[in-house]
């Protein structure tokens, strides 16, 4: 090949001529192009450049381990939202169920919970009519199974029948024939902690059994006794009446005896 400017022959790779230094494009555009491939061990997937494929996107993977974590979280901050949400509901008018009111501080029967009231009252109505009626199957209704045993044992007696017969007797002596009881409801207060604590323990030494229930109330009523005297006169007697209700297996029971003065002593009712 020679120059296209000096004349003199090169060779026909060279982008310079060696004796002029004149650029041999003109030449080099005749040269045909040997193209080189490199082959990797492990090549990279193609880059596709066309128009169609520039306008996607491309979704990436997710990582199992970090899917598991924020659902993790999402559900303890469902389950924190959830716990300080009932801590703050349940403290909501909580002085009207754990403390001891002067009459003029007491909640009108409005305040109340008219549902719970209704459930709270009726061990009372059944513990009414077993003492009016000596129905002795009542009481199962009024006392769980445990304390039915212990007062038969107690008082030396063999049935339910006997022991409704001897506290209808008491109610005679002490009042006349033909008794009848009702009970208005007043007022009801739960017991705190410490209050549900010792009258478990007191539970436990009179029966010799732990009573596990956590809702425990304290029930005033307004009781009336009607009955004819021993003049043959109709008489009513009308008396303010503590019980203890607590829910034993899914039931409301009464507690008449246990721990009822030590209530109505620690919270003023008493002297």
């Amino acid at each position: 090949m020679k120059c296209s400017k000096c004349g003199k022959k090169v060779p026909e790779n060279d982008m310079f001529c060696l004796h002029c230094g004149a650029i041999l494009y003109k030449q080099k555009q005749d040269t045909p192009v040997v193209q080189k491939t490199v082959v990797f061990n492990n090549p990279a997937p193609p880059i596709n450049n066309s128009p169609q494929m520039t306008n996607q996107k491309t979704t990436p993977q997710r990582n199992p381990a970090s899917t598991t974590k924020v659902v993790l979280c999402v559900y303890l901050i469902i389950v924190a939202v959830g716990i300080l949400f009932f801590l703050l509901s349940s403290n909501i008018d909580s002085d009207r169920y754990n403390k001891t009111y002067t009459d003029s501080e007491k909640p009108t029967e409005s305040v109340y919970d008219k549902a719970l009231a209704l459930e709270l009252m009726e061990p009372i109505e059944n513990f009414n009519n077993a003492l009016a009626t000596k129905d002795g199957e009542l009481y199962k209704k009024v006392f769980p199974d445990f304390a039915l045993n212990t007062y038969l044992s107690l008082y030396e007696l063999d049935s339910l029948d006997e022991y409704a017969s001897m506290r209808y007797e008491y109610l005679v002596d002490t009042y006349g024939e033909d008794i009848h009881i009702t009970d208005s409801f007043e007022h009801y207060e739960k017991f705190t902690i410490s209050e549900i604590n010792e009258f478990r323990d007191e539970m436990e030494t009179f029966y010799d059994v732990r009573v596990s229930s956590i809702d425990v109330y304290l029930i005033v009523t307004e009781s009336d006794f009607t009955y004819l005297d021993k003049n043959g006169v109709k008489t009513t007697d009308t008396y303010t009446e503590p019980y203890i209700v607590y829910k034993h297996s899914g039931t409301w029971y009464i507690e008449y005896d246990v721990y009822v003065s030590t209530y109505l002593a620690n919270n003023g009712y008493i002297d």
